[in-house]
C-alpha cells in the first residue's frame, strides 16, 4: 500500500517536474534565445553595413588621381555658390598648400578669362594656358547644356593639343579632358607629363572664376588618399575603426590599434587573402575587409563587448530576473499564509484574478 502511494507521488512528482517546471523553462529559453539572438544579428549587421559604407567610400577614392580629384573639387565647389570669392579662393588655395606642402600650383582665371597674377603661381606661358581656358570652357559648356562633346573631336583641342603637350605635359591625351568635369569618384586628375612639379593636371570651370592645378609627385604613390580619409573616419569618435593594411609588409596605417587588434588583423586578413570571406566574427571582434590592390587591403573593426551583448548573456539575465521575481512571489505567499493559514479567494479577487490572466 505504502509502495504504491510513493509510485503515485513520485508520478506526480515527475509530471509536475517535466509538464509544470521544465518544459515551460525550455520553451521560455527557446523564446528568449530566438529573440535575442535576432535581436544580435540584426545589430552585427547593421554594423557591417556601417563598416561596409565606410570601407566602399575609402575603396572609390584610394586611388590618387580620384582622391584629388574629390579633394579639390570640394574645395572649390562651396565657393563658387558665395559671394567674396576672391578672398575664398585664396583661403581655400591657402589652407591646400597648409595641409599638402609642395604638393600643388594653381592657375586662377576670373569670369573673362582673365589670369589672376596673384593667386596664380604659374608666371609664363600664359598664350598656352589661356588657350587651355577656352578648351576648358568650351568643353564645359557642353556638358553643361547636357551634350558632352567628345575631346578628341573638339577643334579645338586637335588644333592645339601639341602645344598644349609642350607645356602641359606629353602625356596628355584628347579623349581623356572630359574626366575632371565629372562628379564623385567618376571623375579623375589626369596625368600630364614627366615633370616632378606637374605629374597630374585636374581643372574646373565655375560661374565666375576658373582654376587648373598641377599636383606634384610628392604626394603621389603613398597612400596619402586612403590614410587620410581612415584618420577622417576614425576622428568622428565611433567605435567602428577603419584602416589600411599591407599583407607583403605585415604593416597598418591610417589607425592607431592596440597589440591584440593588431595581431587580429594579421591574422584575419591572412584567412580573408584564403577564402576571400569579407566579414568575421570571432569572440571579440566584428572585422570587415576589402582589397583594393595586391598590396592594399581595407578593414574595419568593431570591439563587440562595446555593442554587442553575448544571445546567451543576455538569456542568463532574463532567467535570473524570473527567479528572482518567482523567489519573492514565493516569499510573499509563505508569508501570506501564516498570516492566514487558511487559503480564501473573494469573489471579487477570483473576478480580477480573471480579468488579469484574460488581458
Amino acid at each position: 500500500m505504502i509502495s504504491k502511494y510513493y509510485r503515485v507521488l513520485a508520478f506526480k512528482l515527475c509530471f509536475i517536474l517535466i509538464f509544470g517546471m521544465l518544459t515551460p523553462a525550455y520553451l521560455f529559453y527557446f523564446i528568449c534565445r530566438s529573440h535575442y539572438n535576432e535581436k544580435y544579428e540584426l545589430k552585427k549587421s547593421n554594423l557591417y553595413e556601417k563598416i561596409d559604407d565606410r570601407l566602399e567610400f575609402i575603396a572609390n577614392y584610394y586611388k590618387d588621381d580620384v582622391f584629388f580629384h574629390g579633394l579639390l573639387k570640394k574645395n572649390f565647389q562651396h565657393i563658387s555658390q558665395n559671394k567674396g570669392k576672391i578672398e575664398k579662393i585664396s583661403q581655400a588655395i591657402d589652407n591646400l598648400k597648409k595641409n599638402f606642402p609642395n604638393t600643388f600650383r594653381f592657375l586662377i582665371w576670373d569670369k573673362s578669362g582673365k589670369i589672376n597674377a596673384r593667386l596664380s603661381d604659374e608666371k609664363k606661358y600664359f598664350f598656352v594656358y589661356n588657350s587651355f581656358h577656352k578648351i576648358m570652357q568650351d568643353l564645359y559648356a557642353s556638358i553643361k547644356a547636357g551634350k558632352p562633346q567628345e575631346p578628341e573631336h573638339n577643334t579645338l583641342v586637335l588644333s592645339h593639343i601639341s602645344m598644349l603637350r609642350s607645356c602641359l605635359g606629353k602625356f596628355l591625351l584628347p579623349e581623356e579632358l572630359n574626366e575632371p568635369f565629372k562628379t564623385g569618384f567618376l571623375g579623375r586628375c589626369l596625368k600630364s607629363g614627366e615633370n616632378s612639379e606637374k605629374k597630374m593636371i585636374w581643372y574646373q570651370v565655375y560661374e565666375d572664376f576658373s582654376v587648373l592645378c598641377f599636383i606634384s609627385e610628392i604626394a603621389l604613390n603613398n597612400d596619402i588618399g586612403p590614410k587620410l580619409l581612415c584618420r577622417k573616419f576614425n576622428s568622428e569618435g565611433t567605435e567602428i575603426k577603419v584602416g589600411l593594411y599591407n599583407p607583403l609588409e605585415f604593416s597598418i596605417s591610417g589607425i592607431s590599434l592596440g597589440s591584440e587588434e593588431i595581431r587580429e588583423i594579421i591574422r584575419n586578413a591572412g584567412i580573408f587573402l584564403q577564402n576571400a570571406k569579407p566579414e568575421i566574427d570571432n569572440e571579440r571582434f566584428l572585422i570587415a575587409f576589402r582589397q583594393v590592390a595586391a598590396d592594399k587591403i581595407l578593414f574595419g573593426i568593431q570591439n563587440k563587448s562595446e555593442f554587442l551583448a553575448d544571445p546567451d548573456s543576455e538569456v542568463v539575465l532574463v532567467f535570473f530576473f524570473f527567479l528572482k521575481i518567482a523567489f519573492l512571489a514565493g516569499f510573499a505567499f509563505y508569508c501570506y499564509r501564516l498570516r492566514f493559514p487558511v487559503l480564501f479567494f473573494s469573489i471579487q479577487q477570483k473576478l480580477f484574478v480573471l480579468f488579469l490572466l484574460s488581458g
